[in-house]
């Protein structure tokens, strides 16, 4: 880089002139890596629909990226919004709680992450998270830095599983069947509910092969084989023999 600063004589016309040259190739190349560093991480948030933010807790403004608009429904070109703005799109269901969270874990001074639903006239089921970390200078808070996603496919698989979880309980609670699950060495995890009903204790004292200690003495050596042969085998089994319940009668 060149400067030039020229004088002149009591005429007007240049006289002199004084030149300083400045090599500024770091600097140059320095701001050319940043960027492009910026360019990939704008990239990878787009790819991963991920928007950030940055909140000035001073102005109430925050600084919001392209793909942060297009998860709150905000014109694309929005390069700041306020953060009243920003609170009045979380669904009001969710609302008081987005905005007593915010502030205890602004409070905490630690990182934090929330989950809420966007306002329904804007999109219908959206959920998202937000993770945040505030900044302080000299003890006072003056920024909150953070990313935002959509989370609503992960959160409607979680609760067509808790669902599913809840039906299924309750079919075999109707059923009074005795429900478990194996490992592939055969010992056994007995569920509670039933199990614990009909043993008359925690059920942990049939787990792994504790259930055969249970097993009528006369049917206990033929119940063990025929297990030990399904496990052999890999294959579906059926097996009847008597079991002994908590009022020491046995149910076959």
């Amino acid at each position: 880089m060149l400067h030039l600063q020229a004088s002149r004589d009591v005429e007007g016309n240049i006289a002199d002139t004084v030149s300083v040259a400045i090599d500024v190739h770091e600097c140059k190349h320095a701001w050319a890596l940043y960027e492009a560093s910026e360019r990939r991480l704008s990239a990878s948030f787009q790819a991963a629909r991920i928007g950030s933010w940055e909140w000035d807790v001073n102005t109430h403004m925050v600084r919001i990226t392209s793909e942060l608009a297009k998860i709150y429904a905000l014109p694309e070109n929005t390069l700041s919004v306020s953060a009243e703005e920003l609170t009045w799109r979380v669904t009001r269901a969710d609302r008081a709680n987005y905005q007593r969270s915010l502030a205890e874990f602004v409070r905490c001074r630690a990182p934090f992450q929330l989950d809420y639903r966007l306002d329904e006239s804007l999109a219908p089921f959206r959920w998202l998270r937000m993770r945040g970390h505030p900044d302080y200078d000299d003890n006072r808070l003056v920024h909150v830095h953070g990313v935002t996603f959509d989370i609503t496919d992960q959160r409607t698989q979680e609760e067509q599983l808790s669902l599913s979880k809840r039906r299924y309980r309750a079919l075999v609670e109707s059923t009074g069947a005795m429900v478990w699950s194996a490992s592939p060495d055969g010992a056994m995890r007995p569920a509670g509910g039933p199990w614990e009903e009909f043993v008359g204790t925690d059920p942990s004292c049939v787990a792994d092969w504790g259930w055969l200690d249970l097993v009528h003495p006369d049917d206990r050596e033929a119940t063990r084989l025929g297990w030990q042969s399904a496990l052999r085998g890999r294959e579906a089994h059926s097996q009847r023999f008597r079991l002994r319940r908590k009022d020491f009668r046995c149910r076959g």
